[in-house]
């Protein structure tokens, strides 16, 4: 299992994700900061799996493989050395919780510094302050998830599978809505969605399972 990070095609889900949740052109977010946050996190956690850099025992994530090729890129490679430092292994959802604010930074800064988003800092009121903003730079990298998706579910061709794993991850947490707002059409991309996802290697759906839990934590707070 040695190396085998580096051998896999590397799909950066983490970024195409952020892209996702965020307007290419205004920038605003398509969902609340903590959703914002578990997306990425959720993403990244996918790429690694499919990638078997990383695994699921049960419910819980390991480390699949001896070690992550220096090659491979610096969001991955801390994801899989925070997950080897434990002295036991935790479920999706602690991951998924634990690891959203610094993957979301993470990945906010690697995408302004590659110039595909700049960084517009939110404005002040009474009690709070605006989220960021992070409008498109360079349009055809920063809409090119979204035209993945639409590529997806409108056309008969296979689905490129980390494409399938994001639709997943936005189903699970409730916001498949960013990929199509209007109410009439809903169901019907969802069905699409959760169609590819049969597609998924054996061991996302207990992935997505666990993604379905940090759904259902966030939903619950918004209603206490």
């Amino acid at each position: 299992m040695e190396g085998i990070c580096a051998s896999m095609p590397h799909r950066m889900l983490a970024k195409q994700m952020f892209l996702l949740l965020h307007d290419s052109f205004t920038g605003r977010p398509a969902a609340g900061p903590e959703l914002l946050r578990c997306g990425v996190a959720a993403a990244a956690l996918a790429d690694l799996i499919l990638a078997r850099c990383l695994a699921l025992e049960g419910d819980r994530i390991v480390v699949a493989g001896s070690r992550l090729d220096s090659a491979a890129d610096e969001i991955g490679a801390f994801v899989v050395e925070m997950v080897r430092r434990q002295k036991k292994a935790y479920a999706v959802r602690s991951w998924v919780e634990t690891l959203g604010e610094t993957l979301f930074d993470l990945v906010a800064r690697s995408l302004v510094t590659e110039a595909v988003v700049r960084r517009e800092s939110g404005k002040r009121r009474v009690l709070h302050r605006m989220p960021d903003r992070f409008p498109g730079v360079d349009l055809r990298r920063a809409v090119g998830p979204r035209l993945q998706f639409e590529r997806m579910l409108r056309s008969s061709v296979e689905p490129e599978i980390g494409t399938v794993a994001l639709a997943a991850i936005l189903c699970a947490l409730g916001i498949e809505q960013v990929l199509n707002d209007e109410a009439e059409s809903k169901a019907k991309w969802r069905n699409s969605i959760e169609s590819a996802a049969q597609s998924l290697p054996d061991e996302m759906p207990g992935f997505v399972t666990g993604i379905e839990a940090v759904g259902a934590a966030l939903l619950l707070k918004v209603r206490r």
